[in-house]
C-alpha cells in the first residue's frame, strides 16, 4: 500500500469543494475602478459572500501553510497577456484557478491556470454607439471573433436608467415652494399634492428608458448578430450595478463549481435532462446493443463503432421515458426496431411490403419507399399497430423464463407517437 505523505494529505484537502471559491481569483479591466460607479465594492461584496446583517463572510479561509493565497478580485491592464491570457479585451473579465505544486513538505505553493471564460460588459456609452454605427457593431463582433477558439464569451448589457437625475432637479424648487407657504398649511397641501402628481407623470416618463420601434429592432438586430457571429455562450441585461455584480457573482460561481459539477453527469448514460422515471427503469440501459469497448477508446478507435453505439443508448433512453416500459419492454423494443425510423416504418406499414418474423424478432422492409412517407401520414395502419401488439417480451433466464405478447394499449401509445399530429394529445395519458 502507497505511503501517504503529508503533501498528497495538503493536496487533497486543497481539491475538495469548500475550497473551490477561494481557489479562483476574478480579473477585471482597470476601468472598472472608474465607471461604473459603486462596481468594485459591489462585486468585491458578492463575490466574498459578505452577509449584509453582520458584514462576515462566509467564505473558507485558506490553511496557513498556503504560501501565496489569491486575491478573489483583481484589476488587470487590458490585453496584457495577449488574446489567450486574462482580460483580453477593453471591459472584459476573466478568471484564474489556482492549483497546488509540490514545493516543499512545510509549505505549499498555488499555480495559476487560466480559465476559457470571457465576460465582456457592454456599457451604456458602447451600446449606443453600436447601434448607431454599423462600423462600431463590424469592428465588435470582429474583436470578439478574434479570441481563440477555446475561449467562451458571454456578454452583459449594462444600461442604467436615467430616471435619477432628472428627477433630483426638481427637489430645491419643491423645498422653495414649501419654504414660501410654511406658514399656512392650506396653501401647501394642494402644492404638495400636485407636486406628488408631477413627480408621478414624470417617474413614469423616465424611469423605463422607451425606445422607438426602429431602436428596438436594431437593437434585436445587434443581439441576434452577436449570438450568431459571435458565438456567444450567453447575453444578458442588467440595469444597476448591484444587477451586474449579481449575475457577475454568477458566473464567478460557476467557474469555481465547474469541477465539481462535471463529476455529476453519469459518463456512461448521460443524458441528465431526462426525467426521473427514465433513469429508475430496471435494466432498461443495463446491456447496450453496441458496448463502448477499449477498442471504441484512445488512438485508432472505430468511429462508426462510437456512434451506433450512442445512438442505440439514445434509443434506448427516449423508449424507457414512457409509462409502462419496463427494461426488457425497452430491449424488446430495441431489439426489434434498431432505429426510430425501423419502428415508424413497421407502424405505418411503407409500402404494404413489411414482413415480420417472430423467430428473430426482425422487422424487414423493401428499400423502396414512398418518397416525403414523414409528410403523407395521417394515421397509423391498423396492420402495423397489430402486429406491434403481437411483439413477444421475455423475462427471466433458464427454466423460469417466461414469454407474453407487448399487448395492445403500449403499442397504441408507441404508435400515436410517431404518428399523431396533433400537438394537443397526451400520448401518455392512456391506461
Amino acid at each position: 500500500m502507497p505511503k501517504i505523505t503529508a503533501r498528497k494529505r495538503k493536496f487533497d484537502v486543497l481539491s475538495s469543494e469548500k475550497y473551490c471559491r477561494r481557489l479562483v481569483s476574478c480579473l477585471f479591466d482597470e476601468a472598472f475602478l472608474r465607471e461604473p460607479q459603486g462596481f468594485l465594492a459591489a462585486i468585491s461584496a458578492r463575490i466574498n459572500c459578505d452577509n449584509p446583517s453582520n458584514s462576515k463572510s462566509t467564505f473558507a479561509k485558506l490553511p496557513d501553510w498556503v504560501t501565496n493565497p489569491p486575491a478573489l478580485v483583481r484589476p488587470v491592464p487590458p490585453n496584457s497577456h495577449g488574446l489567450d491570457g486574462p482580460v483580453p479585451f477593453p471591459f472584459s473579465i476573466t478568471w484564474e484557478r489556482y492549483t497546488p505544486s509540490a514545493e516543499t513538505e512545510a509549505a505549499v505553493q498555488l499555480v495559476a491556470i487560466e480559465e476559457p471564460d470571457v465576460l465582456v460588459i457592454i456599457l451604456q456609452n458602447q451600446l449606443r454607439s453600436l447601434l448607431e454605427h454599423e462600423s462600431a457593431a463590424h469592428n465588435f463582433a470582429a474583436m470578439l471573433r478574434s479570441l481563440p477558439s477555446r475561449r467562451r464569451v458571454s456578454v452583459i448589457i449594462f444600461a442604467p436608467r436615467w430616471h435619477k437625475i432628472s428627477i433630483a432637479c426638481l427637489w430645491p424648487s419643491f423645498f422653495y415652494y414649501c419654504g414660501a407657504f410654511h406658514r399656512s398649511l392650506d396653501y401647501l397641501m394642494p402644492i404638495l399634492l400636485i407636486y406628488l402628481l408631477l413627480l408621478f407623470l414624470l417617474a413614469d416618463r423616465f424611469l423605463v428608458i422607451r425606445l422607438s420601434p426602429t431602436k428596438e429592432r436594431v437593437f434585436l438586430d445587434l443581439l441576434t448578430r452577436l449570438q450568431f457571429e459571435c458565438r456567444l455562450a450567453g447575453i444578458q441585461q442588467a440595469s444597476t450595478v448591484q444587477n451586474l455584480a449579481v449575475l457577475v457573482g454568477n458566473y464567478t460561481k460557476a467557474v469555481c463549481q465547474r469541477p465539481f459539477k462535471k463529476s455529476r453527469l453519469d459518463d456512461r448514460h448521460g443524458f441528465s435532462f431526462l426525467p426521473a422515471s427514465a433513469t429508475t427503469v430496471a435494466g432498461a440501459v443495463a446491456a447496450p446493443r453496441f458496448p463502448l469497448t477499449a477498442a471504441c477508446r484512445g488512438i485508432g478507435f472505430n468511429e462508426g463503432e462510437v456512434v451506433r453505439a450512442w445512438a442505440h443508448q439514445t434509443w434506448l433512453r427516449q423508449l424507457a421515458t414512457w409509462r409502462g416500459m419496463t427494461g426488457e419492454v425497452v430491449h424488446a423494443v430495441a431489439e426489434a426496431f434498431p432505429t426510430p425510423r425501423a419502428l415508424f416504418n413497421a407502424v405505418n406499414d411503407v409500402s404494404g411490403g413489411s414482413t415480420y418474423f417472430v423467430a428473430h424478432f426482425k422487422w424487414q422492409f423493401p428499400i423502396t419507399t414512398k418518397k416525403n412517407h414523414f409528410l403523407s401520414f395521417a394515421f397509423p395502419d391498423d396492420n402495423g399497430v397489430a402486429k406491434l401488439a403481437e411483439l413477444p417480451i421475455r423475462r427471466g433466464a433458464g427454466v423460469l423464463t417466461t414469454e407474453n405478447r407487448l399487448g395492445n394499449a403500449i403499442a397504441a401509445r408507441i404508435a400515436a407517437f410517431f404518428t399523431s399530429v396533433d400537438p394537443d394529445l397526451l400520448v401518455d395519458g392512456a391506461p
